[in-house]
């Protein structure tokens, strides 16, 4: 990172804002230790400020979202069997938010995609109903919480944090279908995803199936950044091909480089 740009930046930014001149040093170290720990998309200068800038305002609070408990084998899902645990993903979340606390004075919150539950490619694919994968899901979100509460953060369902989720996505799915320049990167996505896809969809699945659950996926993200960015939220985030739609949003990503498909 090129700590005097980031210094310059933030110091017009505490002038503008009224903080203390004194705050933006601090800020500015923490920020270079959290790079430290960040995967590449925390990298730019643009992820950087916007960090430090949430930072300055201070009462930080970070939200991880996190997959339901889909079974796993060798450290990547395999969407076979979903259970009523702690999933793979949220463990990764809360090792690398440990090490995030370890710089940050922040409260925490893993948020689990309930939302997952209406999903009919994963419901055949794992032999549930909707009312099954529901309590499962919360099933995982009370085991998440057992795990995070001695910690003094929280675990939520996705849709309890955020009311108006559903809503946002099809807007935001709308959206992307409107905008003829996004749809190139629906089609680069639906490629590099096209794995994941056929362990959920089966290997008969085509094509067109895979771009429904890309701009469904990209909707999703596009919802969070956006609901994210309106509380002034930092967002931490495992490795994938979504990661990119979170930057038109403005909100502050910290990429766990962890990757589980």
């Amino acid at each position: 990172m090129n700590q005097k740009r980031l210094f310059k930046s933030l110091a017009q930014e505490a002038r503008r804002t009224g903080r203390p001149s004194e705050d933006v040093s601090r800020v500015c170290e923490r920020v270079r230790l959290i790079s430290d720990i960040c995967g590449e998309q925390t990298s730019s200068h643009q992820m950087l400020f916007r960090l430090g800038t949430t930072l300055l305002r201070g009462d930080v609070h970070i939200i991880a979202p996190a997959c339901p408990d889909y079974s796993h084998q060798d450290g990547k899902y395999t969407f076979r069997t979903l259970g009523s645990g702690v999933s793979l993903l949220a463990e990764h979340q809360i090792a690398f938010l440990k090490r995030v606390s370890d710089i940050l004075d922040s409260r925490f919150t893993i948020l689990i995609a309930d939302q997952e539950a209406l999903d009919s490619g994963l419901q055949k694919a794992l032999g549930l109903s909707m009312e099954d994968f529901q309590r499962r899901v919360l099933g995982s979100l009370r085991a998440t919480q057992e795990i995070v509460q001695p910690l003094g953060w929280a675990a939520e369902a996705m849709t309890s944090f955020f009311p108006d989720l559903l809503e946002r996505e099809e807007e935001e799915e709308e959206a992307i279908l409107a905008d003829s320049s996004l749809l190139p990167k629906v089609e680069r996505d639906s490629y590099f995803r096209s794995e994941m896809y056929r362990k959920i969809l089966g290997p008969l699945s085509t094509l067109e199936q895979f771009r429904e659950r890309t701009l469904r996926t990209a909707a999703q993200y596009r919802a969070v950044a956006a609901l994210a960015a309106n509380k002034g939220l930092v967002v931490s985030n495992h490795s994938t091909t979504n990661l990119s739609w979170y930057k038109t949003a403005g909100t502050a990503v910290l990429h766990n480089a962890v990757s589980v498909y």
